[in-house]
C-alpha cells in the first residue's frame, strides 16, 4: 500500500480528528506528522531555494 503524506501537518492532524496540540502529545500520529512536518520544510526550503536562483539579476540592469 502506498504512503499518504501531506504536506501540511495542521491539516493532517485536523482530518486525524485531533483538536488542539495538547492532545497531538499522547496520539498515536504524533511521529507521523512530525515526519511530514520536517518533509514539509525540506520541500520548501528546496523550491525556495530554486527560485531564487533564477530570480537573481545582475547590477547592470
Amino acid at each position: 500500500m502506498p504512503k499518504l503524506c501531506f504536506t501540511d501537518p495542521g491539516l493532517a492532524s485536523h482530518l486525524a480528528g485531533i483538536p488542539d496540540p495538547d492532545n497531538l502529545c499522547y496520539h498515536s500520529l504524533k511521529g507521523a506528522l512530525f515526519e511530514s512536518l520536517i518533509i514539509a520544510e525540506f520541500l520548501k526550503y528546496r523550491f525556495n531555494k530554486a527560485s531564487e536562483l533564477l530570480l537573481a539579476r545582475s547590477t547592470r540592469a
